[in-house]
């Protein structure tokens, strides 16, 4: 049998105020009955100086299931804040959540820029992304080259 969950809270304090964070994001939202075009990312929202939504779409969930399976996803992925002894650790785990986000919205903004300008893809600048997947999916394979054999 594992440990009880307030120890593993106390174990993996960054991921736990990721995930209480992104939770009441998604409870704000659906108590105020925000839709996702006001939270998310898109072309013609980053053309028309909306840079905070690289943030906002990142830790905004519109449904439950999305935002149960990533952060249940982010939650086994938080050993990394266990593994300061090889590098990583809750630093390591911070600055490169924070590079993921980031660095995940500026690639889906060039993606649809791509798609956009070069394939004349037009109705591309209204295709709105929200959540945490980008992040999860790269702490996943941040982990897969780090993790020790």
């Amino acid at each position: 049998m594992g440990k009880p969950l307030f120890f593993e809270i106390l174990e993996k304090p960054a991921t736990s105020c990721i995930i209480a964070l992104c939770s009441a994001i998604w409870f704000y939202i659906q108590k105020k009955n925000i839709g996702y075009e006001h939270v998310g990312l898109n072309y013609e929202t980053a053309l028309e100086g909306h840079h905070w939504r690289i943030i906002t779409s990142a830790l905004s969930h519109i449904s439950v299931i999305h935002l149960v399976f990533n952060m249940s996803a982010l939650w086994s992925l938080g050993v990394i804040e266990q593994l300061g002894h090889i590098g990583l650790g809750v630093p390591f785990y911070l600055h490169y959540t924070l590079v993921l986000v980031v660095l995940s919205g500026l690639f889906v903004l060039g993606a649809y820029h791509i798609l956009i300008q070069r394939f004349k893809l037009e109705h591309f600048r209204r295709v709105t992304a929200v959540g945490y997947s980008c992040v999860v999916f790269g702490w996943m394979t941040i982990l897969s080259v780090k993790q020790p054999s």
